[in-house]
């Protein structure tokens, strides 16, 4: 390493951030002594700034703003004879710093025994003043910066590990693989600009380019044509510094993305390699869960159009309901995975019916007292039947039905609960059921007219209803009739 710049040079690492050194004595020699050995002092093309403490107490203050000191000498005794020790233990202890190295140098060795200071301070080395030369303290420094450096590369890149986990946890609960992908895309871009790595991009839709980075050059734009490849459906790097990815999404058409970097190294690429590698995977297992959920929600609308049957309803009852509620939970911000579970399990809200008596059900008239507590069961029924699964829908549709029935002052079945004891769900599900069931025709009852039944909502609010719901419902009315498909009555 060559310690001695140039003029020009050193303006020019003057914009480059300095390695911070923290040097803690209460010998104002030992400060200026240590600034001129260290003027000229460069590692990595970044200088050192040199920043300087009187005692134990001021190092602390100091520490507790600077929170990227690479390395700190300090000293043992000052106020007392303990104090450099002490606040050993407060860097690693009380502030749980654990990168910055610590670098014990001391003029009384006898305060401070090298073998147990070593044995019990989590520091990084141990020296008397008087065998610090200037290229004694020339190699604490830079072994010192060296061992920060690694340090927080070994952190940096955990971070970007634990970054991309998170990011492909939260990613792969978007209901879209064309969504995800972008969202894939746009993040390889983010760790790109983490590294300082220009890159030209394009992000591509059945071999049209949807959205571009930078300005492209030949290489990625006659890749664009690998794209349509038929059964293409992993990454790969075409050469050292280009990224392709391609894959089907739901509608089988090609959605993928190409990057090209214009300054990378093997971490970098090593990385990106890791997370795309995992996003392809993630991808699938959307595409396989889909093809799943499709499954059940086919299952469940089959079942529950069989059972509407037996009390003159049909399918399409629980497939309005299921829209509404899963509106309704995306106006609320609840995430689309969610969103999705509450659907499917809202469909089985009145399971439960399966238990009910074809002349209670069926009944054209009001119910007497006696078969309306028996037609309550019918939450009971549901809730016994759907706790015998395990998957989360069925235990969400098993809270469904047996609280879409109760009321938000308190004054419903089967437990009397009030208020936000009543599981969400339920409670979104107990609007769009009422609202739909008076909109449309019933063995007992003709519709209502759209207007009373938007006012029964409204007058319920805060009684049958939560206010929260009602107010979402309200406000998006018109985009939820939107989403049903169908003309409500008038």
């Amino acid at each position: 390493m060559d310690i001695f710049k140039t003029t020009a040079q050193r303006r020019k690492e003057a914009l480059v951030q300095p390695w911070k050194v923290l040097l803690v004595d209460d010998e104002e020699d030992v400060h200026h002594i240590t600034r001129l050995a260290l003027r000229k002092f460069t590692f990595e093309g970044r200088p050192v700034k040199l920043i300087s403490a009187y005692s134990g107490e001021e190092a602390r203050k100091i520490l507790e703003q600077e929170t990227d000191i690479a390395l700190a000498i300090i000293d043992v005794v000052m106020e007392d004879d303990q104090a450099g020790l002490r606040l050993v233990k407060y860097i690693r202890e009380t502030l749980g710093n654990r990168f910055i190295r610590l670098v014990i140098r001391t003029g009384q060795p006898g305060y401070a025994p090298r073998r147990e200071v070593v044995q019990k301070y989590d520091i990084n080395d141990y020296r008397e003043k008087g065998e610090i030369s200037s290229d004694v303290l020339y190699t604490i420094v830079v072994s010192g910066l060296r061992s920060y450096r690694d340090i927080m590369r070994v952190e940096r890149e955990a971070n970007l590990l634990r970054n991309i986990a998170a990011f492909l946890s939260d990613a792969s609960s978007e209901l879209s693989i064309q969504s995800f992908l972008r969202r894939v895309y746009h993040k390889v871009l983010e760790l790109l600009d983490t590294f300082q790595s220009p890159a030209s991009a394009l992000f591509v839709i059945e071999g049209q380019v949807v959205e571009q980075t930078g300005v492209m050059d030949r290489e990625v734009l006659e890749l664009k044509d690998v794209m349509d490849i038929p059964g293409s459906q992993s990454f790969f790097w075409p050469s050292s510094d280009v990224i392709l990815l391609h894959i089907k999404d739901e509608e089988m058409r090609d959605v993928g993305f190409i990057v090209k970097m214009y300054k990378h190294d093997d971490l970098l690429k090593n990385i990106l390699g890791i997370f795309l590698h995992n996003a392809i995977v993630a991808a699938h297992n959307m595409e396989l869960t889909k093809q799943l959920n499709t499954t059940l929600f086919d299952i469940i609308y089959l079942l529950t159009d069989l059972l509407g049957k037996r009390s003159g309803e049909t399918g399409e009852h629980v497939a309005r309901v299921a829209e509404i509620v899963s509106s309704i939970s995306e106006f609320l911000g609840i995430d689309s995975e969610t969103v999705y579970k509450y659907k499917l399990a809202s469909m089985l809200h009145d399971v439960g019916k399966i238990g009910i008596p074809d002349n209670i059900l069926n009944k054209p008239g009001s119910l007497t007292d006696e078969e309306f507590e028996i037609m309550k069961r019918h939450t009971l029924i549901g809730y016994e039947i759907l706790t015998r699964f395990d998957k989360d829908v069925f235990e969400i549709a098993a809270l469904i039905a047996r609280y879409h029935h109760e009321n938000f002052d308190g004054t419903g079945y089967p437990d009397g609960l009030k208020g936000e004891e009543i599981p969400l769900p339920a409670r979104i599900t107990a609007v769009a059921d009422v609202y739909d069931a008076l909109i449309n025709d019933r063995v007992y009852r003709k519709a209502w007219p759209e207007d009373e039944v938007l006012a029964f909502i409204r007058e319920n609010k805060g009684k049958k209803f939560d206010p929260m719901v009602v107010d979402i419902f309200i406000e998006h009315y018109d985009e939820i009739k939107k989403r049903m498909g169908r003309v409500v009555r008038i």
